[in-house]
């Protein structure tokens, strides 16, 4: 049977508080919260600037905000996908034609440079389709909400409607002028409604001896020596400066219902609004005993009870 591992206690909608009796916390695994915690609320800051709730798919949700809630802040999806998860839910966005990805196009900055603050400006653009997505950060754009907005070095304005100049043809690229809190990411500042940030997690097995010397930036996740499947999300922000574009609105319900048609839903049992859905292969994982990180729900209950669904392209 799957077991969470321990979270640190916050008190957050993002990092709730629960001591769940076979966590295996240590020092390196704290810092890997901390970490992810933070770079998850850079991102959601990023399209966010007044984050106090989330909307979570889910019946009868206690953290869900009512309606006009939702039209204020935002949505999110949490879920457990492996490797082969990953590729149906690629192939899902890829067949998407409202949707980008946002990739380099250009060498990115080392970890040296980001320490001294060089001031390099990353050179990204967008991208119909991608091959493979790595473990990480990422951002979609949702073509139909409107243009991504440049950023000058001064930032966003967070105290009246954007004014920032649009990028003007992002399929070219563009060097960014203002870098944000995540380096792997563009930042397109807190009112961007066409922007989505992807966080994906497909890793679950420790590094090796050999990895935790060669890769950068190590995840201390999986350097505690056994296997654990980290959980990955969808965010949707829109800013409080205007309402949510209708046809993203539109299609981040389509969403909801392809992720309820290829996932299976697991809950906490204290909160059963709190949902995360799992993908078939992440599910057999989960299943046949795998440690799971959950920002520290119990999802036990739910992973005994599930039943493996059949993934459905469209």
């Amino acid at each position: 049977m799957a077991s969470s591992v321990k979270s640190l206690s916050m008190v957050s909608v993002l990092a709730p508080t629960w001591q769940h009796e076979s966590g295996l916390a240590d020092a390196a695994l704290a810092q890997a919260v901390t970490r992810r915690l933070f770079l998850r609320a850079a991102a959601l800051l990023s399209c966010l600037p007044a984050l106090s709730v989330m909307s979570v798919a889910g019946e009868d949700d206690s953290l869900d905000p009512s309606e006009e809630d939702k039209q204020l802040y935002g949505r999110a999806l949490s879920f457990f996908a492996d490797e082969h998860d990953a590729r149906v839910l690629i192939a899902r966005l890829n067949a998407d034609p409202e949707i980008a990805f946002i990739v380099p196009d250009g060498p990115r900055p080392s970890l040296l440079s980001l320490l001294l603050n060089t001031g390099h400006r990353q050179r990204w653009k967008a991208v119909q389709t991608a091959d493979a997505l790595e473990d990480g950060a990422h951002i979609l754009w949702h073509v139909p909400a409107g243009a991504l907005p440049l950023l000058g070095v001064e930032g966003p304005s967070t105290l009246g409607p954007p004014s920032d100049p649009p990028i003007r043809v992002p399929w070219a690229g563009w060097i960014e002028e203002r870098r944000g809190a995540d380096p792997q990411i563009p930042y397109f500042g807190p009112n961007c409604p066409a922007s989505i940030f992807l966080e994906l997690w497909t890793r679950h097995r420790p590094y090796t001896l050999v990895e935790r010397t060669t890769v950068s930036p190590v995840v201390p996740y999986w350097t505690q020596g056994y296997d654990v499947l980290v959980s990955s999300g969808l965010q949707w922000g829109f800013g409080h400066w205007r309402p949510p574009p209708p046809q993203t609105l539109r299609w981040w319900n389509l969403l909801e219902i392809w992720m309820s048609q290829n996932a299976l839903k697991l809950h906490d049992p204290i909160d059963p609004g709190v949902v995360f859905w799992a993908f078939p292969s992440a599910l057999r994982k989960l299943k046949g005993g795998m440690r799971y990180e959950a920002r520290g729900w119990n999802l036990d209950e739910s992973i005994r009870a599930a039943a493996i669904p059949t993934p459905k392209l469209r």
